[in-house]
């Protein structure tokens, strides 16, 4: 850890994450991130809410 108390595999499942959520498929991200293992590769991926990218988001409550 650093002083700030990122290291950089709290940077690496971050980008992991982001991209997921983005949209980009598996093979896009390992692409980047050289996972071979896609155990290992979706243990990297941090969801902090249950509703967060979920099986209904394809619902707008907007409109």
């Amino acid at each position: 850890m650093t002083a700030q108390g990122y290291s950089p595999h709290s940077f690496r499942a971050g980008f992991i994450t982001e991209a997921h959520l983005r949209g980009k498929n598996d093979l896009q991200i390992k692409r980047i991130s050289a996972h071979r293992d896609q155990r290992t590769f979706r243990s990297y991926i941090r969801l902090a809410d249950a509703f967060e990218d979920n099986a209904g988001d394809f619902y707008s409550l907007e409109g």
